[in-house]
């Protein structure tokens, strides 16, 4: 069995990532639950079904381009703690 430095493991960890969640529908889609309630939870309103599918879809977007921020450093330290 290989063993793999903490280098080699937060590259693996980030092509998962990037593999994983290649589109912000994906992550709306694995995510649904959590985000539909946050959204609720900021929203000063009661929200039609559509208004809370756009604002998911948004929050998901966002997330979705902040994909590339996340870096090995980052990764090594979550996988060291």
């Amino acid at each position: 069995m290989k063993n793999y430095t903490s280098d080699e493991l937060a590259t693996i960890v980030q092509k998962l990532i990037c593999k994983k969640f290649d589109s912000p529908l994906e992550i709306k889609k694995v995510f649904a639950a959590n985000i539909k309630g946050k959204v609720k939870s900021i929203s000063s309103k009661e929200l039609t079904e559509t208004e809370l599918e756009t604002k998911s879809l948004k929050i998901a977007k966002s997330v979705f381009d902040d994909l590339n921020r996340i870096d090995k450093r980052i990764i090594e330290a979550q996988l060291s703690s």
